[in-house]
Formats: C-alpha cells, sequence, structure tokens
C-alpha cells in the first residue's frame, strides 16, 4: 500500500511491482501526476484508489490494512463511511519535493 499521490507515489508502487510484490495499492487525496506514469500504473496493474483520505492503521503489532473514506474533489472532509482494505505494508509519500526537471 503506497499513501500518497503525485510522481513520487507512482515510482514507488512501480518498484515495489517490478521488486516482485504480488499487488500494490495507491491510495491518494487526488491523482495528480504525469500521463506516461498513470499509464504505466494501468499497464502494472498497480490498483488505484483516489480521492480518498487515509483514517486509520488498522493492526496492533504489525500493519493489517487501512482504512480510508472516498471524498469528492473538493476540500471539504468526507462523510462517507470507512472502507478497510487488506495491507501488510504501508508506504507513505505525503508532500514530498515536487520534481522540477
Amino acid at each position: 500500500m503506497i499513501i500518497g499521490a503525485g510522481d513520487s507515489a507512482a515510482e514507488a508502487a512501480k518498484e515495489f511491482r517490478a521488486a516482485g510484490c504480488a499487488s500494490v495499492t495507491l491510495i491518494g487525496w487526488n491523482r495528480e501526476m504525469n500521463a506516461t506514469l498513470v499509464t504505466d500504473i494501468n499497464t502494472l496493474r498497480i490498483s488505484a484508489i483516489w480521492p480518498a483520505e487515509v483514517v486509520k492503521l488498522i493492526g496492533e503489532e504489525k500493519v493489517e490494512g487501512v482504512a480510508y473514506r472516498t471524498r469528492s474533489e473538493s476540500s471539504m472532509p468526507s462523510s462517507d463511511p470507512e472502507t478497510i482494505i487488506a495491507a501488510n505494508l504501508v508506504h507513505v509519500l505525503i508532500n514530498g519535493l515536487p520534481n522540477t526537471k
């Protein structure tokens, strides 16, 4: 599970998939990334959940899942019910430095 959006999160998802992860899910606030990365995500069968906000991590001794809410494109908090998705690894990539190349 990659929490974040943008190019850095997409690149991380590609790296985890290339490293042999059976499934990778990207969950993020928005879908702002370059078109090539969107194509790569689809080609590599990386799941994407957006726009969404992560509510909490699930698990006691280790991560077992992530609770999230889908949201509208507005900046208003969502009142949708939480959805829980299983995860045994969570990598957070939020507010990284933008790629200015």
